[in-house]
């Protein structure tokens, strides 16, 4: 394999990673400072091999004790070789969807899987999700939104240009987000434009 499609080939996937679910179409994140000091939820469901909304594909495990980890693999171009890349990945708040008979809640996944190099303090990017055996919806929070209850004092947070990052506890969001559900005020995620990842076998 030559170099340039070796480097075409890491910017293809790193591309798939950063345009996917968490992050979105839009240059404006969300994310909440960690540790996120919750106790994480299991469902079993969620472990085995994905394919997300663009294609990309990638790997959820329990390792036991409620903890998961999602993995994918990054191009190491000093080395000429794939590596594993892998996070945390936290489901919280408990909800049932009697329409769809599906589990659902808040998924968050540790920012270092979008961006393996970063040397920072610890950030999880989060969404709405439901979850079936076959498929998981996710819907990412809306930038906008978020960016107003930081400033209006509703949630503690701090903005910048293109990132709203809230440093309240996950139970003062999981309050706001209960607060909304049922109402007409569900626009804390962007419900018209949801992201749907697709289970096409078991984890390794």
């Amino acid at each position: 394999m030559s170099s340039q499609l070796k480097i075409m080939l890491n910017k293809i996937l790193l591309s798939i990673l950063t345009s996917s679910a968490f992050v979105g179409s839009s240059c404006s994140l969300v994310s909440i400072k960690g540790p996120l000091n919750i106790e994480p939820r299991l469902i079993e469901e969620i472990e085995g091999a994905w394919s997300g909304p663009e294609g990309e594909i990638f790997w959820v495990k329990n390792y036991g004790g409620n903890k998961v980890k999602i993995g994918g693999l990054k191009w190491d171009r000093g080395n000429d070789q794939w590596i594993l890349h892998q996070a945390d990945l936290i489901l919280a708040h408990d909800i049932f969807d009697s329409e769809t008979d599906m589990a659902g809640g808040l998924i968050f996944i540790d920012k270092n899987f979008f961006e393996p190099d970063r040397d920072a303090e610890s950030q999880f990017l989060f969404g709405r999700c439901l979850l079936s055996d076959s498929s998981l919806i996710v819907w990412t929070p809306d930038p906008d939104v978020f960016e107003k209850l930081v400033e209006n004092g509703e949630i503690k947070g701090s903005t910048q240009s293109s990132e709203t990052m809230i440093i309240d506890s996950v139970a003062k969001l999981i309050e706001k987000v209960k607060e909304q559900e049922g109402t007409t005020l569900q626009d804390l995620f962007r419900y018209k434009e949801p992201a749907i990842w697709k289970k096409i076998g078991e984890a390794p």
